[in-house]
């Protein structure tokens, strides 16, 4: 699984994973999502829905970067290969000013 951080964020998350995984299989039964992300003392929990994308090249295209190579290697041709997509309703932050909640 991998956050391609190198995507402009426009409210979704992107990551990239195996289709015959256990949290492909849990997001097609229930599609509500939480991220959580820490960088030294910020937290920041996304919630949201998540989208399944298989099999479709050009959208699996726009959101590659090499370095997953390293898990996928034989690239946006990999068998299985899925791309979720967390689309944040809201979120929240602790550890920095302005802490709380932001409803997206």
């Amino acid at each position: 699984m991998s956050n391609n951080s190198q995507v402009e964020w426009d409210g979704s998350n992107w990551f990239f994973s195996n289709g015959d995984t256990r949290k492909v299989e849990e997001i097609g039964e229930n599609p509500a999502t939480e991220l959580t992300f820490q960088r030294k003392d910020t937290w920041i929990v996304l919630s949201g829905k998540s989208n399944l994308h298989q099999d479709d090249k050009e959208l699996f295209k726009k959101h590659w970067t090499d370095y997953l190579e390293q898990w996928f290697e034989q690239g946006i041709d990999t068998p299985g290969l899925t791309l979720i997509e967390v689309a944040a309703s809201r979120a929240e932050c602790w550890g920095m000013p302005g802490d709380g909640v932001v409803e997206l």
